[in-house]
């Protein structure tokens, strides 16, 4: 909100991460979940308060998107990891 008000960009790209990682710590639906969604939509509602308090909201495009799509996660798997371990791989420090 502050960025708009004081910037005023012309692109804003925003990632609603507590979102992204209540879905990545619970699976996609929970109350946790839930709760960060309703955080999210307050978010953008105040995003589109600070756009018409500068008076842009009928030239600003809201675009909501994904980075990927949320299944959820009961296995994980670190193919880095195991490669290494079986010596197919080896990592430098850099």
């Amino acid at each position: 909100v502050d960025m708009i008000l004081t910037y005023k960009p012309d692109v804003l790209l925003i990632h609603p991460c507590p979102l992204d990682t209540q879905r990545h710590k619970d699976g996609v639906f929970s109350d946790n979940v839930t709760e960060m969604l309703e955080w999210s939509y307050k978010q953008i509602e105040e995003l589109y308060d600070a756009v018409k308090q500068i008076g842009e909201e009928d030239n600003t495009d809201f675009v909501w998107m994904s980075d990927h799509g949320q299944l959820t996660v009961l296995y994980w798997s670190r193919p880095v990891t195991l490669l290494t371990k079986a010596g197919l791989i080896t990592l430098e420090r850099v």
